[in-house]
C-alpha cells in the first residue's frame, strides 16, 4: 500500500495553501492510500474546534468539509508540539481526533512514504 505524508503549514495566513493541503490530503484516499496530515506553524490552527467554519477558496469544497471528510476516511492527522505550544493551545481546543506529535513521528512517518509539503 502506497503511503502520503502531507506537511501543511499554512492556515488563515494563506487560504489557498491550506485547502489545497487538505484537497490533496482527501484525493490520496482515492488511491487506497494510508494517508498522514502533519500540521506545523499556522496549520496546527485549521484543526482547533470551529477556527476554520465559513473558509472557502473557490474552488475548494470548505475547508471544515475537506477536514471533516479526511478524518472520516480514516485519515491520522498530527499537529506539531512545539507549534501546538508556541500558540498555547490546548489539546481540548482542537477535534476530535487530533494528535500531538514532534518531529520524530513526522520524521518516522515519512521514511516509506511520499511526502507533500504546502
Amino acid at each position: 500500500m502506497v503511503k502520503f505524508v502531507i506537511v501543511s503549514t499554512h492556515g488563515n495566513d494563506n487560504f489557498e495553501r491550506a485547502s489545497m493541503a487538505w484537497a490533496v490530503a482527501n484525493a490520496a484516499h482515492v488511491l487506497d492510500a494510508e494517508v498522514i496530515m502533519f500540521l506545523q506553524a499556522e496549520g496546527v490552527n485549521v484543526v482547533r474546534k470551529n477556527f476554520c467554519k465559513g473558509w472557502v477558496f473557490p474552488p475548494f469544497t470548505p475547508l471544515e468539509s475537506l477536514i471533516e471528510n479526511f478524518m472520516e476516511m480514516g485519515g491520522k492527522v498530527y499537529a506539531c508540539v512545539p507549534c501546538v505550544e508556541a500558540r498555547e493551545i490546548k489539546k481540548e481546543d482542537y477535534i476530535e481526533g487530533v494528535m500531538l506529535a514532534g518531529a520524530t513521528k513526522l520524521l518516522a512517518e515519512s521514511v516509506d512514504a511520499k511526502v507533500f509539503t504546502y
